[in-house]
């Protein structure tokens, strides 16, 4: 986590720009950050745990269609299905972690979106399980977003990289809503994965 509260301070101090973007952009010299919520987390285990990184791409490239695709990146789907594979297996550096449990600082949460034929969805990185009820959990997260979160802090109405509360809501025992603030999105799954401890 360490990388992403230094990156936090840095976007805080105004040392780094960053805005919500699809199209991953990283300057020479890192003082403009342009990413989506998987660019991200990528970004993250790229500098942070390599190792982690390249099991999922692993996974990635056994699953997905690579004549088809050219996967040069993670997206929200891969860490959900990735996670969702060592629910019954072994991972060398990740373990599956049960939603009905308390979520930990640095889980990461996938979330798979209905609407979206593509499945896109949402990720974010766990800085805190802040409350949970049977109809509720509140979640401090750090991702990029282009909606704003309860208690939000972002650089900039572009959005981008920085963190702030999310509720995720439970329908008979699955989670199938997520506020990010003002704005909920109906999700048809939810799941996490945490990295294990070396």
């Amino acid at each position: 986590m360490e990388y992403l509260y230094n990156l936090l301070q840095q976007i805080k101090n105004g040392e780094i720009k960053t805005t919500y973007s699809h199209d991953i952009f990283v300057s020479s010299d890192s003082k403009v950050i342009d990413t989506d919520c998987s660019g991200l987390v990528d970004l993250w285990l790229q500098n942070s745990h390599r190792n982690a990184r390249d099991e999922v791409y692993a996974y990635v490239l056994q699953v997905r269609d690579t004549l088809k695709y050219n996967i040069t990146r993670l997206y929200s789907f891969d860490f959900y299905d990735f996670f969702q594979s060592i629910k019954e297996k072994d991972s060398t550096n990740w373990q599956y972690v049960d939603i009905n449990n308390t979520l930990k600082e640095g889980d990461i949460l996938a979330f798979i979106n209905p609407e979206h034929k593509a499945r896109w969805g949402h990720v974010a990185v766990v800085e805190e399980e802040i409350s949970r009820s049977k109809e509720k959990i509140k979640v401090k997260v750090i991702d990029s977003s282009k909606y704003h979160h309860f208690d939000d802090w972002h650089q900039s109405d572009k959005m981008g990289i920085g963190s702030g509360v999310i509720e995720l809501y439970f329908n008979n025992n699955e989670i199938k809503k997520v506020c990010y603030g003002p704005d909920c999105m109906r999700v048809r799954a939810v799941c996490a994965g945490r990295l294990r401890k070396k």
